[in-house]
């Protein structure tokens, strides 16, 4: 992922400073107009942190607790009293994020990504990256299916106008699994031009209007952010590095395009196997598309990462003749 993400994290962390000030504002007029609401704030305060000691400590008995409670009770519902008497939201006096769901933290309470911060990162990624331009032409919408052959093809014993049709729902099962948070994972195989990019570019279009967090990188791209991380300099600050690294891991959806055409060596080899095992293992959802089938696969990649692929990948294989001369496929 090509975003910075220590910027986008400033601008959260500027969001929550800006609403804190805002309410703190607002508390310091009220409390000068109206003491009462001040003493009650300080009341609520005191008390709950009372009742918290006391608990901790073990000294609280039921009887206290629910007097305690009571009490507390009458506070809050006098505070709201006030509030609405005045023409004021009983929540006039809390702090009033962007985002309800995160409170601009960008993450949820089990540590998932907030949809507001996955559209954010989307944006970013559509401003530093070609993947913008890519999707504005490559999408289910531009889709012309009179483009491929109709004629049975004696190798395959199928159309590569019904393999293009199977292909599209079988993207459209792996969108459909992704959105209902069960992972899913594709190999999309052809030979150069039968529409592998169009089918990736159109499925991380999909999920990104959909708000989920699509890392797309063609085998190129992995290839230099493993190199990079992994031999930067050991005096030199690789976060940014690191976070790209993780990414290829911990995203929601990871594309990888062309697999196969970034060279190879032991190192990738290894690298590369650690990312599919290791989202394999953590649910996370892969599309690899690539001009090598899975014994091609085999032979440059070894038996680990085929086995992989076999054992845990739909694959689909996309036939016809190069179709980047009508100016639709790549």
């Amino acid at each position: 992922m090509t975003v910075d993400m220590y910027g986008i994290m400033a601008e959260y962390d500027e969001k929550r400073r800006v609403a804190e000030d805002k309410m703190l504002a607002k508390r310091a007029q009220m409390y000068k107009n109206y003491p009462e609401l001040k003493k009650i704030d300080d009341e609520i305060r005191n008390y709950g942190m009372k009742m918290t000691k006391l608990v901790i400590e073990g000294g609280l008995n039921e009887g206290d607790f629910k007097a305690m409670e009571k009490f507390m009770h009458h506070l809050i519902l006098r505070k709201k009293e006030i509030l609405l008497s005045l023409g004021k939201s009983e929540d006039y006096l809390e702090i009033k994020y962007s985002c309800s769901l995160c409170n601009d933290t960008g993450y949820l309470e089990d540590n998932s990504k907030c949809p507001c911060l996955v559209n954010r990162i989307n944006q970013e990624l559509f401003k530093t990256s070609n993947i913008g331009d890519l999707i504005k032409k490559d999408n289910f919408q531009t889709y012309d299916a009179s483009i491929f052959s109709e004629e049975i093809s004696k190798k395959h014993g199928v159309s590569p106008a019904a393999r293009s049709r199977e292909a599209m729902k079988i993207c459209f099962e792996f969108i459909d699994s992704v959105e209902d948070k069960k992972s899913s994972n594709l190999l999309i195989y052809g030979e150069t031009g039968t529409g592998k990019t169009f089918l990736c570019s159109s499925v991380a279009h999909a999920l990104m209007n959909d708000s989920v967090a699509v890392n797309y990188q063609t085998s190129h791209n992995i290839a230099d952010i493993c190199r990079n991380y992994k031999f930067s300099d050991a005096y030199s600050d690789n976060t940014t590095d690191k976070i790209k690294y993780r990414s290829l891991f911990e995203d929601e959806v990871l594309i990888i395009d062309d697999l196969g055409t970034e060279g190879n060596n032991s190192f990738l080899t290894s690298e590369l196997f650690n990312i599919i095992n290791e989202r394999i293992m953590g649910e996370k959802s892969t599309i690899i598309s690539s001009n090598l089938g899975i014994n091609d696969i085999m032979s440059k990649y070894g038996e680990r990462i085929a086995s992989r692929i076999i054992g845990n990948y739909k694959t689909i294989e996309l036939i016809g003749s190069d179709q980047r001369v009508h100016h639709q496929f790549r």
